[in-house]
């Protein structure tokens, strides 16, 4: 026979409980535990479109990358080779970086495209200032992320930028590389972080060897305008330095995170 509940003179300590019993009822079941692991919390993962990751291989581009994945949009990961090299440190850095970031995207394909810039374009660029030649270079990698995106219809484009120490006119350059993606949207979820805020994110991640890099934005010595950025890119003949960086790409499966 059972013994009743007030037999037993059970009592409740509801001030200082020596453990905390959860319930969870969902779909006509109870879920009895204990312990709450936290997680990182956010969207799961494909409940919104892929967007195209510009993966430098350092911490900045990466935690943006990976707080976009928390939003549940997948990505696809693209490492622009700015060395005019076939390979680079960098390069190698990017491949490791994506396949940590890989491991918080199980059931989705976990590869990593690698595009590269042909040796002409930096002999080129030498004619022209410092700032001009940079914002060239990084719309060139907009415009390549942006026939990526169409390519596998991602619907928009994530980078590291954000607004750093002495870098009072970047946001007037924002404009002027987004006019590159033509019409795609351009993600930057690090805009409002400081670079520790930055780090505490890429250490979360996995990325606890990963550098910090540096996000080299024109500093507008000298003026720099719209006009004069396409002018340069048509003498460049631009799309045809992107379809050669198109034909350029190599994806690496990575394949070893398929059976983490």
């Amino acid at each position: 026979m059972l013994t009743s509940l007030k037999a037993l003179k059970l009592t409740v300590d509801l001030t200082n409980p020596r453990r905390t019993l959860q319930l969870e009822i969902r779909d006509g079941k109870a879920y009895l535990f204990t312990d709450i692991v936290k997680a990182a919390g956010g969207l799961p993962l494909g409940t919104q479109p892929k967007l195209v990751c510009l993966l430098k291989g350092d911490a900045r581009s990466a935690a943006a990358c990976w707080m976009t994945m928390k939003r549940g949009c997948p990505q696809v990961l693209l490492h622009i080779n700015e060395s005019f090299t076939k390979s680079g440190k960098l390069t190698e850095q990017s491949a490791m970086t994506a396949e940590t970031l890989m491991k918080w995207s199980i059931g989705f394909p976990a590869r990593l495209r690698i595009a590269h810039l042909s040796r002409r374009v930096r002999k080129a660029l030498e004619k022209y200032s410092h700032e001009s030649a940079l914002i060239v270079q990084k719309r060139l990698m907009y415009q390549i992320a942006q026939r990526v995106a169409e390519a596998t219809r991602a619907e928009g484009i994530v980078t590291g930028d954000s607004l750093g120490k002495n870098r009072v006119h970047s946001v007037l350059i924002f404009r002027i590389l987004d006019d590159a993606a033509k019409g795609l949207p351009v993600y930057r979820p690090l805009l409002g972080l400081d670079d520790e805020e930055i780090a505490l994110i890429a250490n979360r991640v996995g990325l606890r060897k990963t550098t910090m890099g540096r996000t080299e934005q024109p500093s507008m010595k000298a003026a720099v305008e719209l006009k004069g950025i396409q002018e340069i890119e048509r003498r460049l003949n631009s799309e045809k330095i992107v379809d050669d960086a198109l034909k350029s790409i190599q994806i690496i499966e990575l394949t070893r995170l398929n059976k983490v």
